[in-house]
């Protein structure tokens, strides 16, 4: 392989492949990591509009509608804050509760 010069996609793909085989990971395309990035980014506290300018997205709604899957915790989140709102759930006052 000659230095200095770009890589072909080709041979990025072929490196990517060897690795992926050497670490015992099942194939995955480059594009698959754009898609993995977004989710443990924003877990981390990472803003939205770094996250998606990152992969190159054209807004911050795309890559929410597009790679951030919805996580096991942040779904727990959502049902109660549903189950609240719904009134299905509710708020039992402590014996310390000034507005009780």
């Amino acid at each position: 392989m000659a230095t200095g010069g770009p890589l072909s996609p080709d041979s990025l793909l072929h490196m990517l492949r060897r690795v992926l085989k050497r670490t015992g990971l099942s194939q995955r395309r480059f594009h698959d990591f754009k898609h993995t990035f977004a989710t443990p980014a924003l877990q981390n506290g990472a803003d939205i509009k770094t996250v998606s300018g990152t992969p190159g997205h054209f807004s911050a709604g795309f890559t929410l509608d597009t790679c951030a899957h919805v996580t096991d915790s942040a779904q727990k989140a959502a049902n109660t804050t549903e189950k609240l709102l719904s009134g299905s759930v509710r708020h039992s006052p402590k014996r310390s509760d000034p507005f009780r």
